[in-house]
């Protein structure tokens, strides 16, 4: 089951104490919103085990889009060895994969350099299965 979430434009948090709690093991989530080079979006993600990611992140604008994983603390941190950023270029769409991260709270930092910039953040936080 897809569970969709409209965020309306600057509501995902604007900072760690603020950011949107994305909910583990309950499917698919859906996010839209926006940011701007002064209003980046943050998402929290709170793993009770070692955990998998799927998502898709989608650049509904003309500018470059930059998602970096960040630690409890707010510094970049590397999810299950993945680096700690990715750009989306403008328009573009990209798949994102993470296996067997460690437990604990992470967070996702949106933003961009350019104008207001659109997207949508599909992602689904499933316990690994342990068979890799």
């Amino acid at each position: 089951m897809v569970s969709q979430r409209r965020i309306r434009s600057s509501a995902a948090g604007n900072s760690l104490d603020t950011a949107t709690s994305i909910p583990a093991y309950r499917g698919e989530q859906t996010y839209r919103d926006r940011v701007s080079a002064k209003s980046p979006d943050f998402y929290k993600l709170r793993f009770l085990d070692e955990s998998d990611i799927n998502a898709l992140f989608r650049n509904r604008s003309s500018s470059t889009l930059l998602i970096t994983a960040l630690d409890r603390d707010g510094n970049p941190a590397s999810l299950g060895g993945t680096d700690a950023k990715l750009r989306v270029r403008a328009g573009k769409s990209v798949p994102i994969a993470i296996v067997e991260i460690p437990s604990g709270t992470y967070y996702l930092k949106v933003s961009t350099r350019g104008g207001e910039s659109a997207y949508r953040l599909n992602i689904a936080i499933e316990r690994s299965c342990g068979c890799g």
